[in-house]
Formats: C-alpha cells, sequence, structure tokens
C-alpha cells in the first residue's frame, strides 16, 4: 500500500464484499477513471469485473479509506459460495446497476471521467472502420470489450453514465455517433432487464451499424434537403452491406440482426425489409430508439440540433405516431427521464434549477438542484407534490436570470463557467 497527502493506493485484495465506500475509488494508473461511486455497497461481481479488466491498483482520498481497509484478520469473513452451488457465468445474468440517492451530485471530475470512456471508445472504434475501409479484417473482440466497458460503468453511476452517453459530440463521425448510440442502448437495456450477455450483443451491433455507408451514401446523409426516392435507396441498402460483412466473419447473429434491424420502425415504415412489431427483434427496437434519439441531439446541414428535452418529446411523438414499440419507449424513459441530467427547468414556485438526479418511476419529478442558492438547495420533486416544472429552458437564458452582473460582480465568463455552459 502507498499513501501521498491526498490519496492512498491499495492492492485490489483489500477489497471486501459488503463494503460500503465512503468515497469514489479510482484506477491507480489513471486517476481521473473512475471504477465504484461513493456509497455504493461492493459485491463480488463488481470485484471480478475488476479483476477481468487487469485492474490491480485502485486508488480512493485519504479521508475515505477507512471505510475501505480492514484488518488482515477481516479477510477470514469474506463470503464463500456453497460448494454445492454451481457457478454462475457473469454474463448470463443482468448487470448490477447504481443509480445514487436522489439528493447525490456529481463532479466534474466524475463527468471528466465518463467523457474521457467515451473518447476512448471512439478511438477504439476508429480504428476498426479505418481497417474496413481498407478491406481489412478486424477481431470482432474489441467491440465486445467497447460493449463491457460500458456494461461495467452502470454499477458506477448510471445517471452519469447516461449523461455522458446524450451529450452531442462534437463531430459528426459515425464512429462518434455510434458510440453514443451503445452507449445509451446499453442503458435502456439494463433497465429492461436484459442480460449482461444480450447487453454485449446490443453494444457490438449498434457500433457497426454504420460501417458499410457507401461515400455516396454518407454525402447524401448531409444533404441540406429532402432526398428523392432514389436517392433514399442508396442509403436504405446500408443495413443488407453491414449484415453481409458481418457474415463473413465470426460475429453474434443477434448482433448482426441489431444492427440489420435498427432502422425497422414498430408500424412497419422502416427498412431495408419494412418489418414490423414483434418481426424486429427487441435489441433492435432499444437500438433505433436510441438511434432515434441521439440523431435528433446530433445537428444536420438541414436543421440545428434538438435540445437533449425537445428529442424526448420529439420521441414520444414518434411513438404516439407508432413507430416504436410502447414497452420500450417506458425503458427508455425510465432511463433518459421527461428532463435529462444537466437540464434547466423553471418551476411553479418562480425558481430555476437544474436536473441533479432522475427518477425511474416518475419521468415528470426529477430532484432539482435550486441555481444560485447558498448554501444549495436541493429538492426531490417526488417528495414536493406541490412543486412543478412549468418550462424547460437553456443554459444562457439561466444565466441570464439568476445572475445579474454589477460591478465588481460575476462577469460573463464566470457565470458560463459556473454553469458549464461552453463556447466555441
Amino acid at each position: 500500500m502507498t499513501t501521498n497527502s491526498q490519496t492512498i493506493t491499495f492492492s485490489i485484495d483489500r477489497l471486501y464484499p459488503g463494503t460500503t465506500l465512503g468515497g469514489p475509488i479510482y484506477e491507480d494508473n489513471d486517476g481521473s477513471v473512475l471504477l465504484l461511486q461513493a456509497g455504493v455497497c461492493v459485491t463480488e461481481e463488481q470485484i471480478e469485473q475488476l479483476r477481468n479488466r487487469g485492474i490491480q491498483q485502485i486508488r480512493i482520498e485519504r479521508r475515505f479509506a477507512d471505510s475501505v481497509l480492514r484488518a488482515p484478520g477481516a479477510r477470514a469473513s469474506r463470503p464463500r459460495k456453497a460448494a454445492s452451488t454451481p457457478a454462475i457465468k457473469a454474463d448470463k445474468v443482468a448487470p448490477p446497476i447504481n443509480r445514487p440517492a436522489a439528493k447525490v451530485t456529481w463532479s466534474a471530475q466524475l463527468s471528466q471521467s465518463v467523457q474521457k470512456l467515451r473518447g476512448a471508445q471512439a478511438e477504439k472504434l476508429s480504428n476498426v472502420y479505418s481497417l474496413l475501409e481498407n478491406q481489412g479484417g478486424f477481431d470482432a473482440g474489441v467491440l465486445d470489450e467497447i460493449g463491457q466497458e460500458s456494461i461495467d460503468q452502470l454499477s458506477v453511476d448510471m445517471d452519469l453514465f447516461i449523461k455522458g452517453s446524450i451529450e452531442p459530440q462534437l463531430s459528426e463521425a459515425a464512429t462518434e455517433h455510434c458510440v453514443r448510440v451503445s452507449q445509451l442502448a446499453v442503458a435502456v437495456g439494463a433497465m429492461a432487464g436484459h442480460t449482461r450477455e444480450e447487453l454485449r450483443w446490443l453494444a457490438m451491433g449498434c457500433l457497426v451499424s454504420r460501417c458499410r455507408a457507401t461515400d455516396a451514401a454518407r454525402e447524401l446523409c448531409e444533404a441540406p434537403r429532402k432526398l428523392t426516392a432514389v436517392e433514399f435507396a442508396e442509403i436504405k441498402r446500408t443495413p443488407g452491406r453491414v449484415f453481409d460483412m458481418l457474415s463473413t466473419i465470426e460475429f453474434p447473429l443477434v448482433a448482426r440482426t441489431v444492427a440489420y434491424q435498427i432502422h425497422e420502425r414498430w408500424n412497419g415504415s422502416g427498412y431495408p425489409r419494412k418489418k414490423a412489431g414483434v418481426q424486429i427483434h427487441p435489441l433492435a427496437r432499444i437500438a433505433g430508439v436510441c438511434d432515434s434519439y441521439v440523431s435528433l441531439t446530433s445537428p444536420r446541414p438541414h436543421r440545428p440540433a434538438f435540445s437533449l428535452y425537445n428529442a424526448v418529446v420529439q420521441i414520444l411523438s414518434d411513438a404516439r405516431a407508432g413507430l416504436f414499440d410502447p414497452h420500450t419507449i417506458r425503458c427508455f424513459l425510465r432511463t433518459v427521464s421527461l428532463y435529462p441530467l444537466g437540464a434547466y427547468v423553471r418551476l411553479n414556485t418562480g425558481q430555476i434549477g437544474r436536473v441533479l438526479r432522475t427518477s425511474p418511476d416518475a419521468y415528470d419529478r426529477p430532484t432539482i438542484e435550486i441555481a444560485g442558492s447558498t448554501p444549495p438547495e436541493i429538492i426531490s420533486l417526488v417528495d414536493a407534490p406541490d412543486i412543478l416544472v412549468t418550462e424547460v429552458i437553456d443554459a444562457d437564458q439561466a444565466a441570464e436570470e439568476i445572475f445579474v452582473p454589477q460591478e465588481g460582480q460575476l462577469t460573463s465568463e464566470d457565470i458560463n463557467f459556473l454553469l458549464g455552459v461552453k463556447h466555441a
């Protein structure tokens, strides 16, 4: 075990099931990579997942060390499986999901950890796409690894992971899009109760869904106008190209089906085969909703990006029109919520707040952190039935209404920094 003035590094062998973490723990060789969130009760499965990722040393802030480290004799108290109990493969069960208590906030460091994961996954996927463009083979295990990384994050902080996956990317690269879709789909699939193995297939299918688009198809997707029937037919050929390419390598059939059916729609109006209802694989239904949501929150030549809230509203409108499976939409709402994390809202009290946590069973009753309050005021709308969200506003408007800068007070740059508003 090593220490410095701020943190302590110790072997993963000293992390025991049943331990409730007083603070978050991070990977030692990269202190920005969050492994488990504060307040988590550590399980055997979580420890095994960390070992499988090759993690041997972990780091925690010194002030929280007592919640983890135990006397050497404590090792004997580690729960043991009965000899007669057959081992259960981890990928055949649903992964653990951690959604912290309603009033548990998140830090900039935790957000950066999720963003770093997304960036690393996009880089790995870019390498796969490059190999395919050059007619080379690729190791499907790379895609499986990306999916497993996303699944592991559900046991850290699912809300924070979702926040990172739905925030729009800076580029419009296909790989960035597919990583966002795969991350969001994994979260929705976990909320729907799918097993770890099924979530891996779901992620892999989402990741390759755009890998065989032709140059012509990519150009048409960027056209600032409505496409002709002939032009749209070129785009509709992409799923078939993807499926044919995946059929030549060792790749899970379900994952191939997800990539092939991601654009099918519940009412039969999708492509490439106009499948409808239960003809569409359940995992492909999830992929379709998530792909649509990510597309809406991304700018296009013919329209600006939808806000996260307005994109949810559009998805609900499309569901009413019959495009999406109602059960999948309910799982989507339980995951993303009507008011996504980080959104600014106006309450019927006249106050403005930022969505701090969502409520899976009450889509319109998030936990709100009142902006500009000192000390911070946090309101769980589930516990405050008389308080309602009346409007969703953007961060710039929130800044203008909360702060009225005068001489010697905060500058507009200070305000934007406090609210997390980034300008080019």
